[in-house]
């Protein structure tokens, strides 16, 4: 298992590649993405006459590396979300969110390695599929590949989980009821209820969403107050508890 990244490398690449892919960004908003990340527009000028890099996907791709090279260190996610919506890619920038920021999406794209060598049985997909961790749309993509998590079906768990991380929870148990799944499903557990003391021990008290809706509506931001509730965790316990750098990002960054 990695180590959960809250921070971006050159090894993310094709990670953020695939979900910008997944979300729908338009490839030929490379160069604005580049000037809302700070890259100077002279590079981003070679890059697009650049006669090594044909079509907008490559420039793209290149537009990112030089992103994140450019920085002396790991680079914040934070960024490329606030990025995008500056561009007024909210949908994107939430997918991005959703994979690259969220804690326990972070958590299970640590154990990808590990799922990538793992071939589900029907039994479990059925269970997947009823618990509301996959769509059958993404059911069908994993039949496809051979029955494996991996990929863009990965991400989709990682979505889920986002949305709601008592998920994790659910997906251990599931893996846990598979011999050859045992081990995984043991870390896995593990390392979510790590997850939830950290966060319920930094954020000790408990809102409802209802109420932290109403709150953030004093600002007279409903905008900001769909971000804020999406900023939520919801753990087994029926409480919520307020991730404040995620609501913090939105507002301050």
């Amino acid at each position: 298992m990695d180590k959960p990244r809250d921070k971006l490398d050159i090894r993310s690449l094709q990670t953020i590649r695939s979900v910008l892919s997944d979300y729908h960004f338009d490839d030929t908003k490379w160069f604005d993405l580049g000037l809302e990340l700070k890259l100077p527009s002279n590079e981003l000028k070679v890059i697009r006459t650049s006669s090594s890099v044909y079509n907008d996907s490559d420039k793209l791709r290149e537009c990112l590396s030089k992103w994140l090279e450019s920085s002396s260190g790991p680079v914040n996610p934070r960024k490329l979300v606030n990025a995008l919506r500056n561009m007024k890619q909210t949908y994107v920038a939430e997918g991005v969110c959703k994979i690259l920021v969220d804690p326990a999406s972070q958590l299970l794209l640590s154990f990808s390695d590990e799922l990538s060598d793992l071939e589900l049985t029907d039994e479990l997909l059925t269970l997947l599929y009823t618990e509301e961790l996959i769509t059958r749309k993404t059911r069908d993509k994993i039949k496809e590949s051979g029955y494996l998590l991996v990929d863009e079906s990965l991400r989709a768990v990682c979505a889920t989980v986002a949305k709601d991380h008592n998920k994790l929870k659910v997906l251990a148990d599931i893996l846990s009821q598979c011999e050859q799944t045992t081990s995984l499903a043991h870390n896995l557990m593990s390392d979510y209820d790590k997850l939830k003391r950290k966060y319920s021990s930094q954020y000790s008290s408990s809102i409802e969403e209802e109420k932290l809706t109403q709150k953030m509506d004093v600002f007279g931001e409903q905008d900001l107050s769909q971000q804020a509730t999406a900023a939520v965790m919801k753990f087994d316990d029926g409480k919520y508890f307020l991730v404040k750098d995620l609501v913090y990002s939105y507002i301050y960054y």
